[in-house]
């Protein structure tokens, strides 16, 4: 697969979403969604300084346009949201955005965002809306087809990101979205994001080389990133010390964002940055609320209970928690990027 940045990516898109000139689009009042719309689901996040530009993942999600499906898998704070939003704010194709949150778990108000988003971009035929607005409409019978042959028909490339899908569970939800994926044109592409793996027919599409996938490995910032960013953050700190942050936090672009803080507020001179861990307030409150508040009782339990391993396999864990069944609870706390990372291929 290809990583190059295509040579016409050295312009800039106009960013507002204006009626495109004809023939493309014929001006007319767009339909109006049976609910009210929350704006914010539907734009990118701004920048708000403190970022690392990611020009080598940008080149190669820029360069991966044959591929119709990119999925970003990753814990919290990794930078998953803020690498769409700068690829979103450099890519010569007009972006459609999507914010996923606890409430798009109905079909139909999940695929209402979707198509607002689209249509933005590229006007949609008004039979989608007459299907969304239609009450006891049949959501696979008639929503997913005519959305699907929408975006099927898009004349130019457009990319669909929906962002934060791990909010969302509902069955219908995520299999309108497997659905949708059948139907991007060729050009365009439809951009997931999540925290952990989404049941989706991945294993048939990694097989065409039909999706690109961003891990936390794509995603850990290396040395020279990690210390731009503690500078961004107001921190200077000599190359040895970023080396040492840059090891302890692994790359993760939230706790070396947190170390700065927490170095600034103490006012730690350089040869005290090394003392940062895990077990400082702003790291302990960020894991608190952002994985362990949403984690079941047995995963806390287990989680807490073998966190003094460094390195965990089924039958060590067995012998520590003097139990059964480690290898399938591992299996599954990978899958949820819990800061977790398999060591091989089983």
């Amino acid at each position: 697969m290809s990583t190059k940045l295509r040579s016409s990516a050295a312009g800039r898109p106009d960013p507002s979403p204006t009626l495109e000139s004809a023939p493309d689009r014929v001006a007319r009042p767009r339909p109006a969604p049976p609910f009210e719309l929350l704006e914010s689901k539907l734009l990118p996040p701004q920048d708000r300084g403190a970022t690392v530009p990611r020009g080598e993942l940008i080149s190669s999600l820029e360069g991966s346009s044959a591929t119709p499906l990119v999925f970003l898998s990753a814990g919290p704070g990794w930078g998953k949201t803020t690498l769409l939003a700068q690829w979103a704010s450099r890519s010569q194709r007009r972006f459609a955005w999507v914010s996923a949150d606890e409430n798009d778990n109905d079909p139909i108000v999940l695929l209402t965002y979707v198509a607002v988003a689209l249509d933005r971009v590229s006007q949609l035929d008004r039979s989608v809306f007459d299907a969304l607005a239609s009450p006891g409409v049949s959501v696979e019978g008639t929503v997913v087809p005519r959305l699907g042959a929408a975006l099927a028909a898009l004349r130019k490339p457009v990319v669909l990101v929906l962002d934060d899908l791990h909010l969302l569970d509902n069955r219908a939800c995520l299999d309108a979205i497997a659905a949708l994926a059948r139907h991007v044109p060729e050009g365009s592409q439809l951009a997931l994001s999540a925290r952990g793996e989404l049941t989706l027919p991945l294993a048939a599409l990694r097989a065409g080389r039909l999706a690109l996938e961003i891990g936390p490995g794509d995603l850990r910032m290396d040395q020279a990133e990690a210390g731009r960013l503690l500078s961004e953050a107001g921190v200077e700190l000599p190359e040895e010390q970023v080396a040492d942050l840059t090891e302890q936090t692994e790359g993760w672009s939230a706790g070396l964002y947190l170390a700065a803080l927490s170095i600034r507020a103490r006012g730690v001179k350089a040869e005290g940055a090394a003392t940062f861990s895990g077990s400082d307030r702003l790291v302990s409150d960020y894991l608190r609320s952002e994985l362990l508040a949403h984690l079941s009782a047995d995963d806390l339990r287990f989680l807490t209970r073998t966190a003094v391993l460094d390195r965990m396999s089924g039958p060590l864990c067995d012998a520590v928690l003097e139990t059964s069944g480690s290898a399938a609870e591992l299996e599954s706390l990978a899958g949820s990027n819990l800061f977790l990372v398999p060591l091989d291929g089983r």
